[in-house]
């Protein structure tokens, strides 16, 4: 019911935050524009940023990934 009708964001909470590094990332950050909601283009546009530095949730970098 809500799927439609709302915009997707993302957020990480700096206190439980892991800092990642991709290898292969660009050296300098970028913006490319993406749907706020594929299934409701009514919503419009977003900046959506691309990074080699990515910061994730302290518990999900604990569970879900290894070194290497």
């Amino acid at each position: 019911m809500i799927d439609p009708i709302c915009p997707r964001f993302a957020a990480v909470s700096l206190e439980k935050a892991s800092r990642l590094t991709i290898t292969n990332g660009p050296e300098v950050p970028e913006a490319f524009t993406v749907e706020q909601n594929k299934l409701n283009k009514n919503l419009g546009t977003r900046p959506l940023w691309r990074s080699k530095n990515v910061l994730i949730e302290f518990d999900d970098a604990e569970t879900l990934l290894k070194a290497g």
